[in-house]
């Protein structure tokens, strides 16, 4: 693409642009608009217009003074290709806000007016047509016209009050209708909310549940192996019993030769000492593991106490859940009784307001 041929595109657009004005100039001129309607339109068609013709003459002078080659900027070089397509963009831009003006007028001038012609028309015939009354003068056939026409007007005027009063029923049911839909939607929303708190609740009971067997069972696993512990203790302490008893007996065997030099009852008063300070450390073990007994059982029995506690609540809540969805039930039932009774309501309500339209055959 040449630089001839972006020039002769650009007449091209200016040519549209140029047919587009003077169009909406001509509908403008003929129209009924105000003058300030007037001033709003040729203020945008010249904005419009010299917008188009300056970016068309900037777009020239730019492919002139650069010698730009269309098809190899839309084909290779991707710079050019974005500033050829920025001005050809903002032109069509243009043009295309211009038609649619031209488009937007077009669709009023042939769709809405004709609309707003029609209402007014009706509005007028409405009125004038209700409130005309033929004089009941000349001879008999006319003044029987006349009374028959002035008795059609009377009873057509009748069927449109009658009409409006039907109108206004009809919207009651209406409204009664939607206001029971919205009570059964709100009962309804209840229910599945209240459904989803006690699945929550019964979730977390089980979840509780579950602790508390942990607790108990890890409670019995230790509480197994602390017998083994305190077997062993009292094992070992009846054993330096044993030791002291005998150890006693050698004692007093060996204190009936004080007078004789026996070194024994020295090795025996010495091996009574080690044996007690053996009780004495086994006697701290066991006060130590009992201690740890008590207090893991503290600990345990706490726990299941709090778990127990929370089960008892939680199964009050479900309790209360339970009772609020029978009474969302029983309202649900309600609702659902005044919706037939609104449906029924609004259906007669309708075909009372069919049957009192007029007959136009």
């Amino acid at each position: 693409m040449t630089y001839m041929s972006l020039s002769s595109v650009f007449i091209s657009f200016a040519a549209i642009a140029v047919y587009a004005i003077y169009t909406i100039l001509t509908h403008v001129i003929n129209s009924k608009k105000s003058l300030k309607d007037q001033e709003s339109i040729h203020r945008f068609i010249l904005i419009s217009s010299g917008i188009l013709i300056g970016t068309g003459i900037t777009s020239q002078i730019y492919i002139r003074d650069n010698k730009i080659d269309a098809i190899a900027a839309f084909s290779e070089d991707g710079s050019s290709l974005y500033n050829n397509s920025f001005l050809f963009g903002v032109m069509l831009i243009m043009l295309g806000i211009i038609l649619g003006v031209l488009g937007i007028e077009y669709l009023r001038s042939t769709l809405w007016k004709p609309l707003e012609e029609i209402t007014e028309y009706s509005a007028q015939f409405g009125t004038q047509f209700i409130a005309t009354r033929l004089p009941l003068t000349g001879g008999k056939e006319l003044q029987k016209f006349s009374e028959r026409f002035n008795n059609n007007i009377l009873n057509l005027s009748n069927n449109i009050s009658q009409i409006e009063i039907r109108a206004d029923i009809l919207r009651t049911a209406t409204n009664q209708a939607i206001n029971s839909s919205s009570n059964l939607s709100g009962n309804i929303s209840r229910i599945s909310e209240n459904v989803n708190n006690y699945s929550q609740l019964v979730n977390k009971q089980d979840i509780m549940l579950a602790k508390i067997d942990d607790e108990i069972s890890n409670f019995i696993s230790w509480y197994d192996e602390t017998q083994i512990r305190l077997e062993n203790q009292f094992t070992e302490i009846r054993s330096l019993s044993e030791t002291g008893n005998m150890l006693s007996v050698n004692a007093s065997i060996e204190s009936v030769n004080l007078e004789t030099q026996n070194p024994g009852i020295e090795t025996i008063a010495l091996k009574l000492h080690d044996l007690a300070a053996s009780l004495d450390s086994r006697q701290d073990e066991l006060r130590s593991l009992l201690i740890e007994i008590q207090n893991v059982y503290n600990s345990f029995s706490y726990n299941v106490r709090t778990g127990l506690e929370d089960i008892r609540s939680t199964a009050d809540n479900a309790t209360a859940i339970t009772s609020s969805i029978e009474n969302s039930l029983n309202q649900l039932k309600i609702s659902d009784t005044e919706i037939n009774n609104s449906s029924q309501n609004l259906i007669g309500t309708l075909n009372q307001f069919v049957d009192s339209l007029p007959n136009t055959y």
